[in-house]
């Protein structure tokens, strides 16, 4: 039932929201948003993720997909 965290993004880099995109200074606490639908996760400023971004029901169906940088 809460309705907001306090979340430390740690170091000196900027932290993005992958929701949204919002960047946000390292070092500091936030207190966020939260709901059941919606945890904040975040990303630090120049790291690259490569993912597969088309759904399957299970990971041996993405062998050949292509990846998302």
């Amino acid at each position: 039932g809460a309705k907001s965290a306090s979340v430390y993004l740690p170091g000196r880099e900027l932290w993005y929201d992958l929701r949204n995109g919002v960047s946000y200074s390292g070092g500091r606490v936030y207190e966020l948003e939260v709901s059941e639908e919606c945890i904040p996760t975040f990303q630090r400023g120049g790291i690259i993720i490569p993912r597969k971004d088309r759904f399957r029901r299970s990971t041996t169906q993405m062998v050949g997909d292509p990846y998302t940088l």
